[in-house]
């Protein structure tokens, strides 16, 4: 979930933390949730024994006259994501040379020794294409968002046929335009470490609809400290064959290639929020 940079209304979502120890958590969450509009959410932070809730500022007045806010700094986490983009493809190049007389004068496009007349040539080459993008997201500890891996994977049949056997999918035959994204989560350790958790995901078009599926029997975290970039592509997997192909997508001329991805996550403390008061 990325938080807003505006400062909160009545109507944007606004994230608080309130101390509870974990034997409570289960109590808590039930006497909360019904009070949480629609797209209000409850997060368990076991470690530093307080639940995160995510809404609007006058559901948080009403919480916090029930349980005490967290009062210590929370975090948001900047993570940074590279992606290299080695693609290789041809292109159709054509020259031309002439020579031809107009009176007395000679014209001529060419090395010297152009024979008398119009010639035209086409050949092939290979172009190489090296760009890096960037993409950046403000994300809460604790909290969940997307990073784009590929707009369009191949080898769409592959996927269908791998994740039949968890469950993960109907039979859907008619899938279209599907890509692959990674859930990232992070979570802001005392140490000045995070830990993220990754999640591969596709989403795909089927009969006019988008479907998301988070492929959670792959999820994997890794600990890096405040502002170490990473490798995605390089993490220990369950299923590598599986990772192999997520990180993929075309490339011009309609083959594929691999997507190399670096990830750096940076700690953002914010101040601690005041209580609310009625």
């Amino acid at each position: 979930m990325v938080l807003p940079a505006q400062a909160p209304s009545s109507s944007t979502p606004d994230l608080q933390a309130y101390a509870i120890q974990p034997e409570e958590f289960k109590k808590a969450a039930a006497t909360i949730q019904p009070m949480l509009s629609a797209d209000g959410r409850i997060i368990e932070d076991f470690k530093n024994k307080r639940l995160m809730v995510l809404d609007r500022p006058e559901i948080q007045k009403k919480i916090s006259v029930l349980y005490q806010p967290w009062t210590a700094p929370v975090s948001n986490v900047r993570i940074f994501v590279r992606s290299l983009d080695n693609s290789q493809g041809n292109s159709r190049q054509i020259d031309a040379t002439w020579n031809t007389r107009v009176g007395n004068a000679t014209i001529q496009r060419g090395p010297p020794g152009t024979q008398r007349g119009i010639q035209v040539r086409a050949r092939t080459v290979d172009v190489m294409s090296d760009s890096n993008t960037q993409q950046q997201i403000l994300v809460a500890s604790g909290c969940k968002a997307m990073i784009n891996v590929s707009e369009e994977i191949p080898d769409v049949g592959w996927f269908l046929f791998w994740g039949a056997p968890y469950g993960l999918w109907a039979t859907e035959p008619q899938w279209k335009e599907v890509g692959a994204k990674l859930a990232v989560q992070p979570f802001v350790l005392p140490n000045g470490f995070i830990r993220i958790r990754l999640v591969p995901t596709l989403n795909r078009l089927v009969d006019r609809q988008w479907l998301i599926t988070e492929v959670q029997q792959l999820a994997t975290e890794v600990t890096v400290m405040d502002g170490q970039e990473v490798d995605l592509g390089g993490l220990q997997s369950k299923d590598s064959e599986f990772m192999r192909r997520f990180f993929q997508t075309y490339q011009q001329g309609g083959s594929a290639r691999q997507v190399q991805l670096k990830l750096r996550a940076v700690i953002e403390e914010l101040p601690p929020r005041p209580d609310y008061k009625e």
